[in-house]
């Protein structure tokens, strides 16, 4: 069972509800011992971590959403110790300045990067099985262009 701990599905709830309701949630994300990291988003598929659901060690997906503030941090430190989960099998990364999609797969030879692919581009996260247009993933999102941007 994939316990997304999304809200129910309810097509009146506007992006700024899901995220308010994201916001209250009081679920902390233990990974490594004695380190706590806050993901945007983690899936978990681990039946003993729902024993403990407020800590959960065994993620198999990542999403972090990088910002100017935490692109850094997410790419960095955070990133290192994720690779170090045995249950960690892909790192999605979301820059919304850039609307693009990455996603770290884990191979036999190491992480592997991927990107959206086709017309139009979907990412596929083969790990939780799921096909996402890069489309839908920014869906109406309104995003500030950067000073002297042409788009």
């Amino acid at each position: 069972m994939l316990d997304t701990g999304l809200p129910p599905q309810n097509p009146t709830r506007s992006r700024a509800d899901s995220l308010a309701w994201q916001a209250d949630q009081p679920v902390k994300h233990e990974f490594l011992a004695g380190e706590v990291f806050y993901p945007d988003v983690m899936v978990s598929c681990d039946e003993a971590g729902r024993q403990r659901p407020l800590a959960i060690q065994a993620p198999c997906m990542v999403v972090e959403v990088l910002s100017e503030s935490t692109a850094a941090h997410d790419l960095g430190a955070k990133f290192a110790a994720y690779r170090l989960l045995p249950s960690l099998q892909e790192h999605l990364l979301v820059d919304i300045e850039r609307r693009s999609l990455e996603v770290f797969c884990r191979q036999a030879q190491g992480w592997v990067l991927a990107e959206p692919t086709g017309e139009p581009p979907v990412l596929h996260l083969h790990g939780v099985a799921l096909p996402l247009p890069a489309d839908d993933a920014f869906g109406d999102l309104d995003v500030e262009q950067p000073a002297g941007s042409s788009d």
